[in-house]
C-alpha cells in the first residue's frame, strides 16, 4: 500500500422558527462522519483505492411544524475505485457496497424500521485521440435508499407549501445510466458535448394530487419506473489577448426531459389526514405516468469575459424557456430572461493575504423570473433588479 488518509467529520445544527415572539418548531440534527481510503500499489497495471466509509444522523423536530418523526440513519459502505492506462484509453471503475438503516420514534408514528441493502458500479472508457480532441464514455448502475421524510413524512412542509405522505413501503431505487461526451480545444477555440440516458426503476419522487389539506396541496412520496435524456454543450472563443487584456465569449445550452415510463394516466391513492388527535381516510388522485413534475426546463445562455492584470468583468444573459412538459395537477412555467453582469478587482499585498472588492448585479433587466423547480414559483418568483457591492479576504 501507497498511502492511507482517514477523515472524520461531527456536525451539530439546531433550527428554530419562531411564530411571531413565540417558537414553533425546533429541528435538532446531529451528523457523524467517518472515512478512510487505503491506497494500493498498482496490480495489473491497475491504480487504486480501497474505502470504508460510515456515518450516522440522528434527527428530531418538536414542534406544531415537526412533519416527520424523529429517527436515527446509519450507512455504512465499502468501495474500490480504480482507473488504468492503456496507449490512449484511460478505464475508469468504481464498486461499492452500502447497508443503510433507519431506526424511527415508534411513539410518533406506527411504521416500522427499515433496512436497505444497496450495490453500484460504474465504468469509464477515456479516449484520447490527440492534444486536442477526447471522448469519454460512461457506464454506469447505481442504487438508493429512500430517506427518512420519503418513507415517514405526515404532515405540512411549511418550507415548501405542501402537505407531505410520505411511503413506508418505498424500496431501493436503481439507475441505469450512459453518457458519451467530447472535448474539443484547438486555439482559441473550445469546445464540450455530453448527451446521456437514464432508465430508473422504482424512481422515487413526490407527486402532486388534486387533493388539498387545511388549504394546502397534498403531496405523496411514490415510487415508479421512470427514464431521463438529457444534453449539455458549451463553447469558449478567446477573441483576442493584448494589452487591452484577454477577452472571451461563450454561449451554452443544456435540456433534460422526465418522463414516467407508463403512459399518462391517474388513479387513486389514499391518505391518512390528520384532524386533531385522530386520522381519517380520504383518496386523492395522484399520475401513473406522462411527465415527472419539477423538470428543469431547456436553457441558452452566453456570457462575454473580460480580464487584465487584477481586474475581471463579465456581462451574459440566460434565457429559460416556458417549461410546458408539466406533470398531473401542475402548471406551465412562462419563459424568461436573466440578465447579470459583474465586475472584480483582486489585490496582492506584501503580508500575503489577498484583497477581492466586487460588485455583482442580477436580474438587471428586472423581468419576473419563476422557477419551474420551486415548489413556490406561484407565490414567491425570484428577486428583480439587485446590486451586491462586497469585500473578500483570503488568507
Amino acid at each position: 500500500f501507497e498511502s492511507l488518509r482517514v477523515k472524520f467529520a461531527d456536525t451539530e445544527y439546531t433550527h428554530t422558527e419562531f411564530g411571531g415572539a413565540d417558537i414553533g418548531t425546533v429541528f435538532h440534527n446531529r451528523g457523524r462522519e467517518a472515512r478512510a481510503e487505503l491506497v494500493h500499489a498498482p496490480i495489473a497495471g491497475w491504480k487504486g483505492a480501497f474505502g470504508l466509509q460510515a456515518s450516522e444522523r440522528d434527527f428530531i423536530a418538536i414542534g406544531d411544524e415537526a412533519f416527520v418523526p424523529g429517527s436515527v440513519a446509519r450507512d455504512t459502505g465499502l468501495f474500490w475505485i480504480g482507473k488504468r492506462e492503456i496507449g490512449p484509453l484511460q478505464l475508469d471503475l468504481g464498486l461499492r457496497h452500502d447497508r443503510n438503516r433507519i431506526d424511527v420514534d415508534q411513539s410518533a408514528t406506527a411504521s416500522q424500521d427499515r433496512d436497505f441493502k444497496t450495490t453500484s458500479v460504474s465504468g469509464g472508457l477515456g479516449w484520447k485521440v490527440g492534444e486536442s480532441l477526447h471522448f469519454n464514455l460512461g457506464l454506469d448502475r447505481a442504487q438508493r435508499a429512500p430517506t427518512a421524510e420519503e418513507l415517514y413524512s405526515s404532515g405540512l412542509h411549511v418550507a415548501t407549501g405542501g402537505f407531505e405522505f410520505g411511503n413506508a413501503a418505498l424500496g431501493v431505487e436503481t439507475a441505469q445510466r450512459i453518457e458519451l461526451g467530447m472535448h474539443l480545444h484547438h486555439g482559441p477555440f473550445e469546445a464540450q458535448l455530453s448527451v446521456w440516458h437514464a432508465r430508473y426503476d422504482d424512481f422515487v419522487y413526490l407527486a402532486d394530487t388534486d387533493l388539498e389539506v387545511d388549504g394546502s396541496q397534498a403531496r405523496v412520496w411514490r415510487q415508479d419506473n421512470a427514464r431521463f435524456s438529457g444534453l449539455e454543450a458549451r463553447v469558449d472563443w478567446q477573441i483576442t489577448e493584448g494589452d487591452s487584456g484577454l477577452w472571451t465569449i461563450g454561449a451554452f445550452a443544456d435540456t433534460v426531459r422526465g418522463r414516467l415510463a407508463d403512459a399518462a394516466g391517474t388513479t387513486m391513492v389514499e391518505v391518512d389526514v390528520p384532524h386533531g388527535d385522530h386520522f381519517h381516510h380520504e383518496d386523492a388522485q395522484v399520475a401513473t405516468g406522462g411527465n415527472l413534475p419539477r423538470i428543469v426546463p431547456t436553457r441558452i445562455g452566453s456570457e462575454l469575459r473580460w480580464e487584465r492584470d487584477g481586474w475581471r468583468a463579465s456581462v451574459g444573459a440566460v434565457r429559460y424557456l416556458e417549461q410546458d412538459d408539466v406533470a398531473a395537477f401542475e402548471d406551465t412555467t412562462p419563459s424568461y430572461t436573466m440578465v447579470d453582469a459583474h465586475v472584480a478587482w483582486h489585490i496582492d499585498t506584501a503580508s500575503g493575504r489577498e484583497w477581492e472588492l466586487f460588485v455583482d448585479g442580477s436580474n438587471l433587466s428586472n423581468r419576473e423570473a419563476r422557477p419551474h423547480t420551486s415548489f413556490l414559483k406561484d407565490v414567491v418568483p425570484l428577486p428583480g433588479r439587485n446590486v451586491v457591492l462586497g469585500v473578500r479576504l483570503f488568507f
